[in-house]
């Protein structure tokens, strides 16, 4: 397919195993910046509830055939149906893992979008290792979710490889800000008035939220009344709801998963938002970035996150909130306690957070920049070598 004439806009195919109404910090960013690029379509992996999550979707969604899509023949064959169905002049893998290999089976331009995790251990797998840096480093330019991520692509495919330019999520200004009413979600969980700490988040080591709940003791030292609130489901909700029982009754909350809808609501019932993550594994395993930082800052929350990764570049450290080491409980108790016993630095963090995301880091702004540097890429690759 020729790449379009100059001036005309991009017309963009997303092609995404990860998306809604599966749930999941990719799947909300793959949906968002679909709904902010305008003409955009998707071919996302079948679910059981897709017919209903497409029907209202604000751009057009087609669903592949399998729950999970490879890098196969038929897979690249179907990629060109779907790009030929809607004039598509650029293909964007949401994801490498697997789908960058599909890339250069491709007959039009495209690109691959990569979030952090599937850049560390299987990139040193030694049989798909060098697949996946084959696949990427055939691209002709390709994104990443933090600069930090960015470095970690840069390193894996040398100084040769393609220019890698910066995607951060976005948030949704509309529905996250400072006026959602977070009482109704109080009422509801029972959290009392007394101050609420919260996380949202898939339950697992990474994301923190059992050094998160080893420091609430810590933190009703000082403040007695304090509730943990915990969002989200995940392998470790059996031995996190043991621990919460242990704290007594009512002290914390596990929600389990909660619908997109309600999230800004929950996030507002937060006084601060605490999401400790943490690198494991030697590094191994670590944060991409952390829309969670974006959607507490939106709310004007104060949000407390763990050193990993992408996640000190989500918030201005000091400013809209604090950086902690989120393997100690101590540390994360100390933030916590340092910024709900003080309502003036909780209230000026919350102002500097919200005045953060909408300057940097909404989704029309972040789509945006995300064209302008996408038009760069189609034009490196239809350039002739």
């Amino acid at each position: 397919m020729a790449p379009p004439s100059a001036g005309a806009p991009l017309r963009v195919l997303f092609v995404t195993n990860d998306f809604p109404p599966q749930l999941g910090g990719i799947e909300r960013f793959a949906s968002e910046l679909a709904a902010h690029v305008p003409g955009a379509a998707v071919l996302a992996a079948d679910h059981p509830d897709a017919a209903d999550h497409d029907r209202t979707a604000p751009f057009v969604v087609h669903r592949a055939p399998t729950r999970f899509m490879l890098p196969t023949r038929a897979t690249a064959a179907l990629v060109g149906r779907v790009a030929r169905a809607e004039r598509s002049d650029v293909v964007v893998l949401l994801s490498p893992l697997p789908l960058a290999v599909l890339g250069p089976r491709l007959d039009l331009p495209w690109t691959v979008v990569t979030h952090g995790a599937e850049l560390t251990v299987p990139g040193r797998l030694p049989g798909f290792g060098a697949a996946l840096r084959g696949g990427l480093g055939a691209a002709p330019g390709l994104f990443a979710v933090s600069e930090h991520t960015a470095e970690q692509l840069r390193r894996l495919l040398g100084p040769g490889g393609p220019p890698v330019r910066l995607l951060p999520n976005g948030v949704d200004v509309d529905r996250f800000h400072p006026t959602v009413d977070g009482a109704p979600v109080r009422r509801r969980l029972g959290l009392g008035d007394g101050p609420v700490v919260g996380c949202v988040g898939r339950l697992v080591p990474r994301k923190g939220q059992d050094r998160l709940l080893a420091a609430m003791p810590l933190v009703r030292e000082h403040l007695p009344e304090a509730r943990l609130l915990l969002v989200g489901d995940g392998r470790l909700r059996p031995r996190l709801e043991r621990a919460a029982r242990a704290q007594g009754p009512g002290r914390v909350v596990l929600t389990g998963a909660v619908a997109a809808s309600e999230l800004p609501a929950h996030v507002a019932a937060m006084d601060v938002l605490a999401h400790p993550n943490r690198s494991r594994w030697a590094g191994l395993e670590q944060e991409g970035f952390g829309v969670v930082f974006l959607e507490g800052q939106a709310c004007a929350r104060p949000v407390i996150a763990g050193d990993s990764g992408g996640s000190p570049e989500a918030l201005a450290d000091g400013v809209s909130g604090l950086l902690v080491d989120g393997t100690d409980p101590g540390r994360i108790a100390e933030a916590i306690v340092g910024i709900i016993s003080d309502d003036g630095r909780a209230a000026a963090m919350g102002r500097a957070g919200r005045a953060l995301v909408e300057q940097r880091f909404t989704w029309s702004a972040v789509a945006g920049r995300f064209l302008a540097d996408l038009g760069l890429t189609v034009e490196a690759g239809s350039a002739p070598t």
